[in-house]
């Protein structure tokens, strides 16, 4: 190793200012106010855990293994893991909640129908009677809510469940969740969840 390193191929070890501790973490905060919070799509943390998996680990690896200080590399890769896993937890609990909360707005619509005939124009006509205030479907700055339609024969409550495109719509008059498109049609019917 040592002569390798006189030769060159290794390079030298030089002298580089040292990042603070807690810059490993500026990377991490902001994929989970990006991803989590905002977007609430989950495909950046994915991404993350496989740039730390294939390209940063073995790096820090590497590094550790021809005696250099891995210890900043060690700390953005736990950092960016730890974020990504906690990105994806908030996101899995996130769809766990708009599917709890749609089931209360199912209900409310279904008791609004039985005793007025029809169904509501929209979900504010539900507020106060029949439901509190009408609930967001996830806690995310965008795809946070849900979209109702109604005419005379059916209505259909929906929420992205996997922004952009992954869109998750009721079906009043089949009583069934299926997955539709961003047009509204419904694209194909699964059981219940």
């Amino acid at each position: 190793m040592a002569d390798m390193m006189r030769a060159g191929l290794l390079g030298t070890r030089s002298k580089t200012r040292q990042l603070p501790r807690w810059s490993a973490w500026v990377p991490a905060l902001g994929l989970f106010v990006l991803d989590g919070l905002v977007m609430g799509q989950g495909w950046l943390a994915a991404v993350a855990l496989l740039a730390v998996g294939i390209w940063l680990l073995p790096k820090a690896w590497l590094i550790h293994s021809l005696d250099r200080d891995a210890r900043p590399l060690w700390r953005l890769c736990g950092s960016i893991g730890l974020s990504a896993v906690a990105t994806l937890t908030f996101i899995n609990f996130n769809n766990e909640l708009a599917r709890q909360r749609a089931a209360e707005v199912i209900g409310a619509v279904e008791l609004f129908r039985a005793v007025a005939g029809r169904y509501p124009r929209d979900l504010p006509e539900l507020v106060p009677t029949y439901l509190a205030a009408v609930p967001r479907a996830k806690f995310t700055l965008t795809y946070g809510d849900y979209v109702y339609t109604a005419d005379e024969r059916n209505a259909r409550l929906s929420y992205i469940d996997v922004a952009p495109l992954g869109l998750r719509a009721y079906d009043f008059a089949s009583q069934r969740w299926g997955d539709a498109a961003l047009s509204g049609r419904l694209v194909s019917v699964n059981h219940a969840r």
